[in-house]
């Protein structure tokens, strides 16, 4: 199980050295944008009881067409280590391992995988979900990695690949969920961003094209152009998103806390300044400079590129919203 967690912690981390890395923000690749959940019959609420159903929708960012997504993991009750690795609770009398349900979907794009799971009765307070999981963009996730990797005695050969054949873009995935055991523990997932701003217009609803679309025709999208000096993006929080919760403090004493929102970003050409933006309910306002691409980047005719933005809103407490604007690339102005 440590071996697991380790080898998700290394693909997330990796780092490239050269001028030439491409930004963080940047989507090259079919990229996992979190765990979106939901409890049954309370569909905004994201921490689960004993006995209820969660459901985890994996939404994805991809850099030109949707492509089908196979998903493969489980989830255990996590064991509490403060600072390192989680690992799931089981101890070598449990022939579970801890683990309580097997996960799987394969979705058809443009869907995204869903897989649901009833809590066990049994959980006790401080008691967290363990999700460990694969997924493989455009290919089917090899199950004897996961199970492996799970596998304490079996050796770890240092591979990050997760897909069958190799075919495909793989992850290795793990995430720790709350379970709700007093009313006061109840996390609901972020609202949607009240607007995107970007070069001083408002960014309408996402026409949902395939990135690299032709787009001059679409009057409704903002317009840049390609060599085009950095402009504002600006996004704004709804106030009433940000929850009131008890942070547990010194001596376990419980704090009272209200909720920031992180806003990630991501793109599919161009750099932004900053690639996460925090929001407080006090400050629902923040903004950063995109760069449009260059000519290097993006060689265009008349027609123009429509490109993409993917805002994923983070609460502190597992809630996720994911949400896109898009607009158009030109070419560069005539001289």
């Amino acid at each position: 199980m440590r071996r697991l967690l380790l080898t998700a912690l290394v693909l997330t981390g990796v780092v490239g050295c050269g001028d030439d890395v491409d930004p963080v923000s940047l989507v090259t690749r079919p990229r996992i944008l979190g765990f979106d959940l939901s409890v049954e019959g309370d569909p905004e609420r994201t921490t689960p009881a004993p006995g209820e159903t969660l459901t985890i929708t994996v939404p994805f960012a991809f850099p030109e067409e949707s492509l089908d997504v196979d998903f493969q993991g489980i989830a255990c009750f996590g064991v509490d280590v403060g600072f390192g690795i989680p690992f799931c609770a089981g101890d070598e009398s449990d022939p579970t391992g801890g683990i309580f349900a097997l996960l799987a979907d394969r979705s058809t794009a443009p869907a995204f995988p869903v897989v649901s799971f009833p809590i066990p009765p049994e959980a006790a307070d401080g008691t967290t979900v363990l999700v460990i999981a694969a997924t493989c963009a455009g290919g089917v996730v090899d199950p004897e990695l996961l199970s492996s990797a799970l596998d304490p005695t079996q050796p770890l050969d240092g591979s990050l690949e997760v897909c069958a054949g190799g075919v495909g873009t793989g992850e290795l995935v793990q995430s720790r969920i709350p379970v709700q055991l007093e009313e006061d523990d109840t996390n609901t997932r972020p609202l949607s961003l009240v607007q995107v701003e970007l070069d001083g217009q408002l960014m309408g609803p996402d026409p949902g094209a395939v990135p690299g679309t032709p787009c001059a025709e679409m009057a409704e999208l903002v317009t840049l152009r390609v060599d085009g000096d950095a402009v504002d993006l600006i996004v704004e929080g709804a106030p009433e998103t940000f929850e009131d919760f008890f942070r547990e403090g010194a001596d376990d004493q419980p704090i009272a806390t209200v909720e920031d929102m992180q806003v990630a970003l991501l793109i599919t050409s161009g750099e932004v300044q900053a690639n996460f933006l925090f929001l407080e309910r006090d400050d629902v306002v923040e903004d950063t400079e995109y760069t449009p691409a260059t000519s290097e980047e993006r060689t265009l005719d008349l027609s123009g590129s429509l490109e993409r933005l993917w805002f994923s809103v983070r609460d502190e407490r597992g809630g996720l919203a994911v949400e896109s604007r898009a607009f158009c690339l030109l070419p560069p102005a005539p001289i």
